[in-house]
């Protein structure tokens, strides 16, 4: 993963380890979906919108 976002963002190897663990993995996703992978599960907005869900149905 560090290997992808060195090479997609030109940023030295310190900076992709200086990324926040959340940040790393959201640009990562990026990266995929820029080259049209499919996610291999839930992407940042599903998991969002079934947060939003089980918050508004919780008893």
């Amino acid at each position: 993963m560090l290997d992808t976002l060195m090479s997609e963002y030109s940023c030295p190897l310190q900076t992709a380890l200086d990324f926040p663990l959340a940040q790393a993995f959201a640009l990562y996703a990026a990266i995929s979906a820029r080259y049209g992978n499919k996610p291999k599960g839930p992407t940042y907005v599903e998991k969002a919108q079934i947060a939003q869900l089980t918050q508004t149905f919780a008893p």
